[in-house]
């Protein structure tokens, strides 16, 4: 009777088991898929930033070369404040970090540690 039992309880385990192996594999679709769109989107905002840093610096080098030269002859001329200075603004030298290409990621979590019994 009890080995009636354990064949009944391993025959639902393995059950279970094929059950959980369908369900992982449908979460593992939709995380990739997921993914993909999540990877897209932080390149489209990687190329915003790239496009939005290069515009500042075009204004920065239109500032320094077109404005800021007039601005500092009115004070040349005495006709401006002698107690301001006019600063050149500062280009940015940053760029956004790029993805690394999905060959190069490490599909596989780290081994997890195990606890030590008390």
């Amino acid at each position: 009777m009890v080995a009636l039992a354990k064949s009944i309880a391993y025959g639902w385990r393995q059950e279970d088991s094929a059950k959980n192996s369908q369900k992982i594999a449908e979460l593992g679709r939709e995380m990739h898929g997921r993914m993909a769109i999540m990877v897209d989107k932080m390149a489209k905002v990687g190329d915003s930033i790239e496009k939005s840093v290069k515009s500042y610096n075009e204004l920065v080098g239109s500032v320094e070369s077109r404005v800021l030269p007039q601005a500092r002859k009115f004070k040349e001329l005495g006709a401006g404040d002698a107690g301001i200075e006019v600063a050149s603004p500062a280009q940015i030298e940053s760029a956004p970090r790029a993805l690394a290409p999905p060959e190069q990621l490490e599909l596989m979590p780290p081994p997890q540690t195990q606890k030590r019994a008390r």
